[in-house]
């Protein structure tokens, strides 16, 4: 299927731009130690992925609130990436910047809308020499499909002229609720089985230059 009039591009970050999951597992699992939770292997723990960390720490028992859990994630992911000893740092996606430029060149407005903290985003898209593409950068715990919408309003178009390319299943119902396009990518944490059966993608694709067929 080919969209037409497409007029913004509106990114996840993690699992789409960023291979953090090394990262984001490390930090996900000192904060299971912090709380007296019993460690997973990294392929559970993707299949048990939720929307945000603090989603998944509730689920697997932490008594905290999701915002304390929300705040010690982001300074846990932080130090993570940048202890001194054995740092484990995320890596763009090598196609990301000729799939971004390619966009641009179409004239699309483009922008992220992630539940990073957004001065994560802002460092990793800058190490990445790619946040020149975008307009607007949403880091954020709270619920996508607002963020969404509020995208759509300030780039002045409605949200069934913007898609949106996700990694999982949260991000594709919240692109769907928003009234957006979507685009699974299989690059991230949910498996192509989890992302077909979710119904809503425009299409699953195993790259960001796949979508460029579609826009």
């Amino acid at each position: 299927m080919v969209l037409s009039n497409i007029k913004a591009g509106i990114f996840d970050h993690s699992g789409v731009l960023s291979d953090d999951r090394p990262p984001v597992y490390e930090a996900n699992m000192i904060l299971f130690d912090r709380y007296g939770l019993d460690r997973i292997a990294f392929e559970e723990w993707k299949r048990a992925a939720k929307a945000s960390a603090s989603d998944l720490l509730i689920s697997f028992g932490a008594q905290a609130p999701k915002e304390q859990l929300d705040q010690e994630y982001a300074q846990t992911f932080q130090e993570v990436v940048s202890r001194e000893i054995d740092p484990i740092k995320p890596t763009m996606y090598a196609d990301a910047p000729e799939a971004l430029d390619a966009l641009r060149s179409r004239g699309l407005q483009l922008a992220i809308v992630s539940s990073h903290p957004k001065e994560n985003l802002i460092r990793e898209l800058t190490d990445y020499e790619i946040i020149k593409f975008f307009d607007e950068i949403s880091g954020d715990p709270a619920p996508k499909t607002e963020r969404l919408k509020e995208i759509c309003s300030k780039f002045g178009i409605l949200p069934q002229e913007a898609f949106f390319a996700e990694d999982t299943v949260y991000g594709l119902r919240s692109g769907h609720q928003a009234g957006t396009h979507c685009f699974a990518l299989t690059t991230g944490y949910h498996s192509r089985e989890r992302l077909e059966s979710e119904g809503t993608a425009v299409a699953v694709v195993d790259s960001l230059t796949e979508i460029l067929k579609h826009v």
